[in-house]
């Protein structure tokens, strides 16, 4: 993607990093989603990044557990989802992303007790059900 020692081409960076993410490597991924999320030398595409960042979610991968939670909240690519995003937050906190507890306190904010309670129960079925149940 830099073009370490060949001129930079995103375009077949998204390429081969779309490939390794299909066999399930979570760090192309990442990269990929990033690429579509930031308009990274290819066009932007939320809808797409959403999915590529929920693939590492699901995962464990706390960067894109995080990730998640920042387009949930902010509606991009996907309805936004306060309950959600605050659940995929708790997720990415536990799982050490620094940010994300931060994030999640703030988001706290505009939640009630109610749906923060349920927020917490629903991060933990996710958690227990390794993923599956989100």
């Amino acid at each position: 993607m830099n073009g370490i020692g060949v001129s930079p081409d995103p375009v077949n960076a998204a390429k081969w990093f779309e490939k390794s993410a299909e066999q399930g490597n979570v760090d192309a991924a990442m990269w990929l989603a990033n690429m579509y999320h930031m308009a990274n030398g290819i066009p932007r595409n939320y809808e797409k990044a959403f999915s590529w960042f929920m693939i590492g979610a699901k995962q464990g991968n706390a960067y894109g557990q995080e990730k998640v939670a920042i387009m949930l909240r902010n509606g991009d690519g996907v309805p936004a989802n306060a309950k959600l995003a605050h659940m995929w937050f708790v997720l990415a906190a536990d799982a050490g992303q620094k940010n994300s507890d931060k994030l999640k306190r703030r988001l706290e904010r505009s939640m009630s007790k109610d749906e923060i309670v349920q927020s917490e129960a629903k991060a933990r079925r996710c958690r227990d059900s390794d993923f599956k149940d989100c």
